[in-house]
């Protein structure tokens, strides 16, 4: 993927996609199988939208372009970012080469029998998975192989009638 263009803001070689999906107010969309995301900043962005990601490889975001710019709003190396999602499901996918693995602010989410590998550093360090920001929300984290050299889940300010299950995961 590279950026969208039209006739006076072409490309320049070493630009990067912000996202390889991106979701606003999108219902019920499967992101399929076998989808390749990497070499980009970002592999997953959505807003206000349901979805699932199951079976995909998601390897090596990076942090900036070949001129040595930060992508927009320090927003880099995120392999799933979910915000107010009422239905976002992360299933058996590898996740491989980031910064923070799966992000969801005030979103329901589940994250089940994934590889995720959150060994890229910033200036804070790596997450596998971080959850923040809610009431009335559930979280189900369940069966991850999560290596990283920072935190391997984190969940917070949860306010009340939030609900986390955190099951049967490997952090190494």
């Amino acid at each position: 993927l590279k950026p969208k263009y039209g006739s006076d803001s072409e490309p320049v070689p070493g630009d990067r996609t912000f996202a390889g999906v991106y979701l606003a107010n999108v219902a019920g969309l499967d992101i399929g199988r076998e989808n390749q995301f990497e070499g980009i900043r970002n592999a997953v962005i959505a807003e206000n939208s349901t979805f699932s990601l199951s079976e995909s490889l998601i390897q090596d975001l990076i942090f900036e372009d070949q001129s040595g710019e930060p992508a927009p709003l320090n927003f880099n190396q995120i392999g799933v970012y979910a915000n107010n999602c009422p239905d976002a499901k992360i299933l058996e996918n590898d996740i491989l080469g980031v910064y923070i693995g799966v992000q969801a602010l005030k979103s329901n989410l589940v994250v089940r029998t994934n590889t995720i590998d959150a060994t890229e550093t910033q200036v804070n360090p790596p997450v596998g998975v971080l959850v923040t920001d809610g009431t009335n929300q559930s979280t189900t984290i369940e069966q991850n192989i999560i290596t990283t050299c920072g935190i391997g889940i984190s969940g917070q300010n949860f306010l009340p009638a939030w609900k986390m299950a955190i099951n049967e995961n490997e952090n190494t």
